[in-house]
């Protein structure tokens, strides 16, 4: 609003600035007519210090104006700059707070797990049993059976690395290798640590007739099974 009234005014003085230029040229002729020569030139020097002035004022304006301009793009470019930032921040909060609902949940959901106990399933004190009657299955040549055994089990407690070593010794005495050999597998993708189960994979292997891949698994069962020393608690 006073840029405008300010463009205004500069705007009014220009015209009353040319108008007054105007008449005097226009009165120029009957003053040196009417007036001795010392009027005359007293007059010349009057006009043109009023057409100097004229000429300050109109390039005053004009400088005025375009001082009025740069500062309107500068407030247009601050106006840009802050509406970007304004949104990035925006987005920024909302990032974080997705991120802060994100980890609260999980904290929420590892603190329930932690703090409820895990309790057994009512047929895990079952699972002995079944192993101890699947064994002496299998040590009666009584692979089928002693595998509906170690099945039962497998049901009550899938987790159980164990269970998936006798297990596979039964495929293997039944002579499916293939099934014995993803059991024991299984095995160690539970327990790597497993020690017999190297040694069932390792025979399975080895009637398959990949000895060498056989080899491998009974090295590492070796490294795993305890020395005699050690076995007894006595210094190596």
């Amino acid at each position: 609003m006073k840029l405008h009234q300010h463009h205004q005014g500069g705007r009014v003085l220009a015209g009353v600035l040319a108008c007054t230029v105007i008449l005097l040229f226009a009165t120029a002729p009957a003053f040196s007519q009417t007036n001795s020569p010392n009027n005359t030139a007293r007059y010349r020097d009057d006009k043109s210090a009023v057409v100097n002035l004229a000429i300050q004022a109109i390039q005053q304006l004009q400088a005025q104006q375009q001082t009025s301009l740069q500062a309107t793009a500068e407030v247009a470019k601050s106006v840009a700059s802050l509406r970007r930032v304004t949104l990035w921040m925006g987005g920024a909060l909302a990032a974080g707070m997705l991120a802060l609902v994100f980890y609260e949940r999980r904290l929420v959901r590892a603190l329930r797990q932690r703090a409820l106990p895990r309790l057994p399933s009512p047929g895990a004190a079952l699972v002995p049993q079944l192993l101890a009657r699947g064994q002496a299955l299998l040590s009666h040549n009584e692979a089928a059976a002693a595998l509906a055994r170690f099945d039962e089990a497998l049901a009550l407690e899938a987790g159980n690395a164990d269970i998936h070593v006798k297990r596979g010794l039964a495929l293997e005495q039944l002579g499916r290798f293939d099934d014995a050999l993803a059991s024991f597998e299984h095995a160690l993708a539970l327990n790597a640590s497993l020690a017999d189960a190297y040694v069932g994979k390792g025979d399975v292997l080895n009637r398959l007739e990949r000895y060498q891949e056989a080899l491998v698994c009974f090295d590492q069962a070796a490294r795993l099974q305890p020395k005699p020393a050690e076995a007894v608690g006595l210094p190596a």
